[in-house]
């Protein structure tokens, strides 16, 4: 009887409730404002933000009205009466007025790469915004989940969580993520973005507030990466009044989440904190038994302290991310992974990675007059880890003895075995420590000149990195299912084991956007001279005397974009630009190595249509590599971590997305879809050491750019329930570059996978919500790199629930 009066009563709450949709548009071009502040007068000020569309809900009960106040950086504010019996959508409009920036203002606008107010809509290139609404929608932990929805950006799944993604934009190479700009608050975050880009660290998605990815000529301003593009991890921000909030979830593969936040603001001071918890038992099946997941552990801090006037802020934040995963680079052969996709040979049952990072930054900003404002950020970043992973059985690299190489059968079966010799299985420490240290400030004023509106950016990057690579490799037996070291390694002995990869660069960039009438344009360039660096100790373990072998290299360059947007008419804009790509090589991997940076002409052409609450854009795009660069990792190759040249290579493709809301009565219908279709062809022959590559011939295809990518949306919301259904797919992907027909030799599986998540307001504070990963349990081999395939996430059933105070 209590069970069905509370069932009673959540029904007639339902049926009660009623829900407000409006969309906060520009008066005078008819795009949406982006993050603007909804208060609801009547609800002590409780409030809400709009979308990437413009768009904002509210609920409460049948008939009531309330009366809402409409702010937003660079408009005029409104407070308008409304009714939440509303048939239909509201659109709202606010008339722009002039851009007025206080420093926490200008804060938020420099740790972004979209900007704040109108800044959005007017950059005249590819951007798009995963915004703190959309986030939370599923609470994802995984970034690949998170970003999959953004047209245009490449994900190679590894290990069903997202602990190391690799990510590439427009077909500029995912391995690592290291041919992007990756960045939290507008600050590099990679652990050695010059001297070793492949990033064995990212930002703990569940930890961040919203994320944004820029691409084509708007982002040369951003190095030193500028052909595919850059994402930016948004930090959680500290609060405007008192407010705690929180998350806890368990799961199935024993996952849990624990995330906290609390924080306040005064008139001249600003503190949070922030803690996160992941962890999981993991959903691999290790021979013998033993924990295959990870434990994550996150701590944030932020403090600032402002002038009651405008002039001045100071900020400081902290960050310390701390991980131990079981995770391995070892997959499975064809035929063990049609038989369980999920099993992990006994041979991994040590591998580990032990991952630390530290961040600290202090961000002043100076605004001495009205139109200008000058932003620097000290910013020191810390990365140590060591992942400990089985590297060769019996002489052989794991993925030789996976590819099914001649000699190495014998060799397969050891992968399995409860007994064997001694010195059989090799695991190396792979330890490696990152620096990276710089000073960014950027200048920015609006003014105009001859009548015409000018906002023009000035910026300076001072930074250094360092890779520190310190390595031993031990030797093991396997005994009754059990590894036993036999021989213990020296750190420092063995080839390439004794190593310091620097890189000191500094950079200039200035850009200036010039309105005329409906016509904006951008013209910017970004120059860098980079300094880099190789010592090699060879057998010298205490680095006690002159290193054997160094090698220097120097680069200069300079990077020019131009891009414009024109608005045909109300909701309407076209947009097009063009710049040059970059991405700079390394120190070199061995004394012959003369390898030239990457070089590239970039293009695109789109429209923008956002009428009511149909909002779609729609892009094509035109890359023309005259020289790619490829580098032969661990995760991506045989791991010598050479680097090679490819030469010519022509990428192009389309990238579209859409979405609405539609109100029926009492019940809100959002949807979204993105499509990028991809063709990505080399344009002379040559042959490779690099695996993935090996014999080109023209019109050969790149691997891992798949050539179509999808992802669908939808929802139903009434009162104060809310259900989302979405669908990924990735087509077939080819993993050794070739024109012949896709199999399951040269690719990897189609990607077909279905999420749904369902979420209950108990009251104004706590919300409830059961959430399904990969609803029909599909399977696939999402790769066969690092050394054999790799299978996606099973079936995950996860309950939670949130809170804020």
């Amino acid at each position: 009887m209590y069970r069905l009066s509370i069932l009673l009563i959540g029904i007639i709450q339902l049926m009660n409730a009623d829900v407000f949709l409006g969309k906060v548009v520009d008066s005078s071009t008819g795009m949406p404002i982006v993050e603007a502040n909804i208060k609801l007068k009547h609800k002590n000020n409780e409030g809400t933000v709009t979308d990437p569309n413009g768009v904002f809900t509210f609920s409460g009960n049948n008939g009531d009205s309330a009366l809402i106040e409409i702010t937003a950086i660079g408009y005029t504010g409104l407070e308008k009466m409304v009714f939440l019996s509303e048939p239909r959508a509201m659109i709202i409009k606010l008339e722009q007025s002039a851009i007025k920036l206080s420093p926490i203002n200008v804060l938020a606008d420099r740790s972004r790469i979209s900007g704040v107010g109108q800044n959005f809509y007017r950059i005249p290139g590819s951007l798009s915004i995963v915004s703190k609404t959309e986030v939370m929608e599923f609470r994802d932990t995984d970034i690949n989940k998170v970003i999959s929805q953004v047209p245009g950006v490449y994900l190679q799944e590894e290990d069903g969580y997202g602990l190391r993604p690799n990510i590439g934009m427009r077909g500029s190479g995912l391995e690592r993520s290291s041919k992007i700009n990756m960045m939290e608050d507008g600050v590099l975050i990679s652990p050695a973005p010059y001297s070793s880009p492949a990033a064995y660290y990212s930002p703990t998605a569940g930890r961040i507030e919203s994320f944004e990815i820029r691409k084509g000529s708007s982002q040369v301003k951003y190095g030193p990466h500028s052909t595919g593009g850059a994402i930016n991890y948004i930090s959680a921000s500290i609060p405007k009044e008192l407010d705690f909030n929180g998350l806890l979830s368990l799961g199935e593969y024993g996952s849990q989440v624990a995330k906290f936040k609390s924080g306040m603001s005064s008139k001249n001071f600003g503190i949070m904190f922030q803690t996160h918890n992941e962890k999981a038992g993991g959903f691999k099946e290790l021979q013998g038994g033993g924990n295959t997941g990870y434990d994550k552990n996150d701590l944030l801090f932020k403090v600032r302290i402002n002038t009651s006037s405008d002039l001045a802020l100071l900020q400081l934040k902290l960050s310390s991310t701390d991980e131990i995963s079981n995770e391995t680079y070892l997959g499975l052969t064809r035929d063990d992974f049609d038989q369980n996709p999920f099993m992990r040979y006994r041979a991994s049952q040590k591998d580990k990675m032990d991952a630390d990072h530290e961040q600290i930054s202090l961000t002043a900003i100076l605004k001495p007059f009205e139109n200008l404002d000058i932003t620097s950020t000290l910013y020191d970043n810390h990365f140590h880890r060591n992942w400990y992973k089985l590297n060769k059985v019996n002489g052989y690299g794991i993925g030789s003895i996976l590819s099914n190489d001649t000699g190495t059968d014998s060799t397969y079966q050891l992968l399995s075995a409860n007994n064997s010799i001694d010195d059989v299985y090799d695991i190396k420490a792979n330890n490696r420590i990152y620096v990276s240290s710089g000073l960014q400030s950027v200048l920015r004023s609006n003014f105009k000149f001859f009548g015409k509106q000018n906002d023009l950016m000035f910026g300076l990057r001072i930074h250094s990195d360092a890779m520190n690579r310190f390595q031993k490799s031990d030797k093991y037996k396997m005994n009754n299912g059990n590894l036993i070291m036999t021989t213990e390694g020296v750190w420092g002995e063995g080839s390439k084991n004794n190593r310091l990869y620097s890189a000191k660069a500094n950079s200039l960039f200035i850009e200036n956007e010039l309105t005329l009438n409906r016509t904006i344009i951008t013209v910017g360039s970004r120059m860098e001279s980079i300094h880099l660096e190789r010592k090699d100790w060879g057998s010298d373990v205490n680095r006690d005397s002159t290193p054997s072998s160094i090698k220097k290299d120097k680069l200069e360059i300079f990077i020019p974009g131009i891009g414009l947007s024109y608005q045909l008419f109300q909701g309407v804009q076209f947009f097009t630009g063009m710049h040059k790509g970059f991405s700079p090589p390394g120190p070199g991997f061995d004394e012959e190595d003369e390898v030239l940076p990457e070089e590239s002409n970039n293009f695109e052409l789109g429209l923008r249509f956002n009428q009511g609450f149909h909002n779609a854009e729609l892009v094509t795009f035109y890359n023309d590599y005259k020289n790619l660069l490829g580098e032969d990792t661990e995760a991506s190759g045989s791991g010598t971590y050479a680097q090679f040249n490819g030469g010519k290579v022509l990428i192009n493709g389309i990238e579209f997305s859409y979405s609405n809301l539609i109100k029926i009565n009492k019940l809100l219908f959002p949807f979204s879809f993105s499509h990028t279709y991809t063709i990505a062809k080399f344009n002379n022959n040559f042959d490779s050491d690099f695996d993935p590559w090996g014999n080109v011939s023209i019109d050969d295809e790149l691997p891992y750019i798949p050539r179509n990518m999808l992802h669908a949306r939808i929802g139903i919301g009434m009162g104060k329930s809310q259900t989302y259904l979405r669908f990924k797919h990735i087509g077939k992907t080819r993993t050794v570059a070739g024109k012949d027909k896709l199999s399951e030799i040269n690719s990897a599986d189609a990607i077909n996978t279905v999420d749904f998540v369902s979420k209950y307001k108990i009251n104004k504070y706590i919300i409830v919500e059961i959430k399904f990963y990969n609803v029909t349990n599909s399977k696939s081999s999402i790769a066969n790199r690092p050394a054999g395939l790799r299978p996606n996430m099973p079936r995950q059933l996860i309950t939670s629930i949130s809170f804020d105070f």
